[in-house]
């Protein structure tokens, strides 16, 4: 062994050491055992002496002392301690934020994958937080070992939800020790629809936190812009910028709620929220790129919400609510915000699809057949937004066709009940075997005349919501219970306005008797 290589030897060992011993100290102030800032500093004193010279050691000391001072400064013993008395570290040389999210090795990971390898290209530095447990599964996903950030059951929430997924303030401390940069805290499906990170000065130049909203899709693959929309019913993804990285870790420890606070686990983005508006000038915005691809959702303990009210009524919000109401008012919260900010928010059109790559070929084949035979509806929805539809039922076939229904706008009922169509044909086309098992008669039990009724019921005045309400009646009886009504039929074809609706009635017709020939 060379010298060089004996001295280097040594000063790992002793940063070792030394970050034990820190760790340790950092415990003690946590849970209120060190009760004066001279222990600290005695306890720093010998330390400091021996990481003299070391810039490895000098850098570890410098960003444990800031955050055991920050600790302490939260502390019962240290309410008094004045914050002006604590000298952060320069402000470093401008560096991207780390970004930090936590894998879910076991479920859609190939998605998972695409976006965690997406922000590595855009030339953020990434890590996966995660339970000792998981770090075989995600190395066999192919996430590297200095990707991984490994963490103990007293870092998860294991005790509190029975899972160990990351706890919220674990990551932070952990980011705060480790790195010298601002943090980017992001739900491991969010897909960077970017290509250069200019986005980063606009988050710095409205607020040193951000709160964003994602940006749902049908299908990540296909993204048209034109078919996606923010989702406010929460926040995705943190932005916490050098400074306000520690100044949210020791205002956070002041809230017992915020241990709380784990990955996957439903109202630590209200609570942490709250916290950025109220106390450090915060704001929230529509990111317009972090692409999310809608997928049945894994949590609904909306009783979670309780345990962070009393806080957030501490911080202002929902103050004489229950948590649901608490809850409600966060969503308002957020809506209007991101409403205020628009002028912010980086433009759909302007973000990079994930693939360039063409439509499969059936798909195209169906476009060509509407386009010819109903190219009014194509026109008024747009070439993009139908080709998405396409795509999106040709990819999902987990997916029947009233969660494509669901895609439709829900305020243009005189378009609507064309788009019913419109997608019916699409099933038609890229679902169906034929007409051979379609059936007229009801199996026992069936809800059809109950629908029926309470559709009319409520449709009394209501012309055009009415059709669109039977148009979705029927769709989903023929493609999903390949139930045929006659009576429905013919009520459509009476309904149509327009030549494209018409066009868009026969080709269902056409598929009922057997006449329609594939678009392929």
């Amino acid at each position: 062994m060379t010298d060089t290589q004996m001295v280097m030897a040594l000063e790992n060992v002793l940063y070792a050491d030394i970050q034990g011993q820190l760790l340790g100290l950092y415990l003690r102030v946590s849970s209120g055992a060190v009760d004066t800032l001279e222990e600290i500093e005695s306890s720093l004193a010998p330390m400091t002496q021996q990481a003299v010279g070391s810039e490895k050691l000098e850098g570890l000391l410098g960003r444990y002392k800031e955050l055991i001072l920050l600790a302490y400064g939260s502390s019962p013993a240290g309410l008094e301690y004045k914050a002006g008395a604590v000298l952060k570290p320069p402000q470093p040389q401008v560096k991207l934020p780390i970004v930090v999210t936590s894998v879910n090795p076991f479920k859609r990971t190939e998605m998972q994958k695409l976006c965690f390898d997406k922000w590595s290209a855009l030339g953020f530095e990434i890590y996966t937080v995660n339970h000792h447990s998981e770090v075989g599964a995600l190395k066999a996903l192919g996430i590297l070992d200095h990707q991984i950030i490994e963490i103990d059951d007293e870092q998860t929430g294991l005790a509190l939800h029975g899972k160990p997924m990351p706890r919220i303030l674990s990551v932070i401390e952990l980011c705060a020790v480790r790195f010298d940069r601002g943090l980017l805290l992001v739900n491991s499906d969010l897909y960077p629809a970017v290509n250069d990170t200019v986005f980063l000065e606009t988050w710095q130049n409205v607020a040193p936190a951000v709160g964003l909203t994602r940006q749902d899709v049908q299908k990540l693959d296909y993204f048209v812009p034109a078919s996606s929309a923010p989702y406010r019913q929460g926040l995705d993804a943190f932005y916490l910028g050098y400074d306000a990285l520690h100044d949210v870790l020791a205002a956070a420890r002041l809230y017992k709620a915020s241990e709380r606070m784990c990955f996957g686990i439903v109202g630590w983005d209200f609570f942490m929220g709250a916290l950025l508006k109220t106390s450090f000038k915060g704001t929230f915005l529509d990111s317009g790129f972090l692409l999310h691809e809608k997928h049945q959702q894994t949590y609904s303990d909306v009783e979670e919400f309780a345990h962070y009210l009393t806080a957030m009524q501490a911080m202002g919000f929902g103050i004489g609510k229950d948590h649901i109401l608490a809850a409600s008012e966060m969503h308002s919260n957020i809506v209007a915000t991101c409403s205020e900010n628009m002028a912010h928010c980086l433009p759909a059109d302007l973000a990079a699809r994930p693939h360039d790559r063409p439509l499969p070929e059936i798909c195209e084949a169906v476009f060509r057949q509407l386009e010819t035979r109903a190219p009014t509806i194509i026109h008024v929805l747009g070439r993009d937004k139908v080709l998405g539809l396409l795509s999106f039922v040709h990819e999902r076939p987990d997916l029947d066709i009233s969660n494509v229904l669901e895609e439709l706008p829900p305020s243009e009922m005189l378009r609507a009940f064309g788009h019913v169509l419109l997608i019916l044909v699409m099933f038609i086309q890229l679902r169906s075997e034929g007409s051979s098992n379609l059936t007229s008669t009801y199996p026992a039990g069936n809800m059809h005349a109950e629908a029926v009724r309470i559709i009319r019921k409520n449709t009394t005045e209501d012309w055009p919501m009415r059709r669109f309400e039977i148009a979705k009646l029927f769709a989903i009886e023929l493609s999903t219970y390949e139930v045929f009504n006659h009576k429905l039929m013919d009520f459509l074809a009476l309904s149509c306005e327009n030549e494209s609706e018409r066009a868009l009635v026969t080709l269902v017709k056409e598929f009922v008797t057997g006449e329609l020939k594939n678009a392929a």
